[in-house]
């Protein structure tokens, strides 16, 4: 995106010849660009410790010596929601109502929470996409929470029970710290 922060330029990121150079294609295209490159194989999410990271596959790197093609779709403008939000899914379309709105917010917040705890950016802990699917379906107990797009067993079993908590009603940041004593 080409932002410039002390972290960006300490690596000397800001001196990439590609540094900015899909600025004009918007934060939302990028991670969206990103997830399909995850779920093609040209990238992975790898996992050390508390910390997630992207790492290139070798599907990718064949590709970055262009090697086989990749096909990424256009993130479409969101419409303004009046009565009804639309989130899309791998499945089709996901209706999530003004009710469940309130859902989704104490979502993002126990997100929020719990990227900071990790130390990493909430979109690693979980996609919107993937918490409004959690807000339209109301999940109630694990195996429910598996059968939501974006999250597998790795991810219920780290933040499945504090999700659970924050659908049956909980406050995200009572679930966080309790999730973190746990």
């Amino acid at each position: 995106l080409g932002e410039r922060t002390e972290k960006v330029e300490r690596a000397g990121h800001d001196k990439l010849t590609v540094f900015g150079l899909l600025a004009d294609a918007g934060e939302a295209s990028l991670r969206a660009w990103v997830d399909q490159l995850c779920v093609q194989g040209f990238l992975a999410l790898r996992e050390d410790g508390v910390y997630s990271f992207l790492v290139v596959t070798d599907a990718g790197r064949a590709l970055c010596r262009g090697e086989g093609t990749v096909r990424l779709g256009l993130v479409a403008a969101r419409p303004r929601a009046t009565k009804r939000k639309a989130a899309t899914s791998g499945a089709g379309t996901v209706v999530v109502s003004i009710a469940d709105e309130a859902l989704f917010e104490r979502l993002r917040a126990l997100r929020k929470l719990l990227a900071a705890k990790a130390g990493v950016p909430p979109y690693v802990v979980f996609h919107d996409a993937t918490l409004h699917e959690i807000a339209a379906q109301k999940p109630a107990d694990a195996n429910a929470l598996m059968a939501v797009k974006g999250l597998g067993e790795r991810k219920v079993a780290r933040y499945g029970a504090a999700v659970l908590a924050v659908v049956a009603g909980g406050e995200p940041a009572a679930v966080a710290s309790a999730a973190a004593q746990a």
